[in-house]
C-alpha cells in the first residue's frame, strides 16, 4: 500500500523532513496528497474558482483579443504537448516536485530546464483548465443519471428527450472522440488528485509553485467577487 503524505492544512503545506519519509511506489492513479476526501473536494472548488477568475480577468483586459483556443488563454499545447506524452510527463514533473517517488525523466527536464518558470505557469494554467472541465464534464453526467433514475423510477424513460439526456450523450461522445488526450491523464490521476496536488505545491511554504501566479490568481478571485457582491447590494 502507498504511503501517503498529509498536511495539517489545504491552504498551507507544513514543512517536512522528506528524507526521514518512506516513500514506496506511487499508486498507479494518484488520487491526492492527503486522505481527507473534504480537501480533494475544496481543492477542486478552488482551482475552478481561481481559473474562471482568471478567465473573467484575461477577457476583461482584452476583449477582443484572439486567443489560441477557444475560451482558453493559456497556450500550453504549443509548448509541451507536442513532446510524447507530454501532458502525462508533465503531470509526473509536479508529482517530483511535491515530493512523490517518482522515476526520473532526464529528457523531459532537459527540455524545459532552459524556460522553467515559463513552463511552470503554463502547465499551471493548462491543468486549471483541465480541472474545470473535468468537473464540469462529471456534473453534467451525474446530473443526467440522476435525472434517468427519477424517470424509470417514476414509469418514464423519457430520459433521451431530456435536456439533460441530450448532454450526457453529447459528453460520453466528447470522451470517445477525445480519448487519447483525456484518458492518458485519467489513467494516471483523477479530477480531485490532480487539483490538490497543484493546489498543495501553490500554497507549500518552503518552495511554493508559480508564487507571482498564484498572486494573480488571488487578486482576480478577490476582483471577482467584489463585482458580484456590489451587483448583488444594487
Amino acid at each position: 500500500m502507498a504511503t501517503v503524505k498529509r498536511h495539517h492544512s489545504l491552504l498551507h503545506r507544513h514543512n517536512s523532513d522528506r528524507s526521514k519519509e518512506q516513500l514506496t511506489a506511487p499508486p498507479s492513479v494518484f488520487d491526492g496528497t492527503d486522505a481527507v476526501t473534504a480537501h480533494k473536494k475544496v481543492a477542486v472548488s478552488r482551482v475552478v474558482e481561481a481559473y474562471d477568475a482568471l478567465r473573467a480577468e484575461n477577457h476583461s483586459n482584452s476583449p477582443t483579443a484572439e486567443q489560441s483556443t477557444p475560451e482558453d488563454p493559456f497556450a500550453f499545447e504549443s509548448l509541451v504537448i507536442s513532446l510524447p506524452n507530454g501532458e502525462v510527463r508533465t503531470f509526473k514533473y509536479f508529482l517530483r516536485k511535491w515530493g512523490c517517488n517518482q522515476y526520473p525523466d532526464p529528457e523531459f527536464e532537459e527540455a524545459v530546464s532552459s524556460w522553467r518558470t515559463q513552463f511552470e505557469e503554463a502547465a499551471l494554467k493548462h491543468f486549471f483548465r483541465r480541472i474545470t472541465l473535468w468537473n464540469e464534464s462529471e456534473d453534467i453526467m451525474l446530473a443526467a443519471k440522476r435525472q434517468k433514475a427519477m424517470d424509470l423510477k417514476n414509469g418514464r424513460r423519457r430520459d433521451r428527450a431530456s435536456s439533460l439526456g441530450k448532454m450526457w450523450s453529447r459528453e460520453r461522445g466528447r470522451s470517445s472522440d477525445q480519448e487519447n488526450l483525456r484518458d492518458e491523464l485519467k489513467q494516471v490521476t483523477t479530477r480531485e488528485g490532480l487539483a490538490q496536488l497543484l493546489w498543495t505545491l501553490l500554497n507549500d511554504q518552503t518552495d511554493p509553485l508559480c508564487p507571482e501566479l498564484f498572486e494573480v490568481c488571488k487578486e482576480a478571485v478577490k476582483a471577482k467577487y467584489s463585482i458580484h457582491t456590489i451587483t448583488t447590494t444594487q
